[in-house]
């Protein structure tokens, strides 16, 4: 948002959901009070507002990969008593979970 609209710092965090909206087919930050307390219509670039869309799904593929490595450290430690195949099981179910959702959010 920085770099794709031009948007000073002070104004990406005074925006709110309802400040990003479709307007005349166009994706706009409707009514932001800029520098001076100017109120500007901003253009958003699609590949934007597609990054914008895809920050959810970006956050669960995190999470799953921190899951991982506590998953991987906790076997290090002998906390995971289950064995060496309970680890590799859930290794490969969580890697392809956030492969998937981050090929999602990159091919989109």
């Amino acid at each position: 948002m920085l770099i794709g609209c031009g948007l000073r710092r002070g104004e990406l965090l005074s925006l709110t959901m309802k400040s990003i909206q479709l307007r005349e087919e166009h994706w706009v930050i409707a009514d932001l009070i800029g520098k001076g307390g100017h109120i500007r219509t901003v253009p958003i670039p699609l590949w934007v507002k597609r990054t914008v869309d895809a920050i959810p799904a970006i956050a669960v593929g995190i999470s799953t990969i921190s899951r991982l490595i506590e998953t991987y450290q906790a076997f290090r430690v002998g906390v995971v008593k289950d064995g060496r195949e309970h680890l590799i099981v859930e290794v490969r179910r969580l890697l392809k979970f956030a492969l998937a959702i981050m090929s999602c959010c990159i091919l989109d």
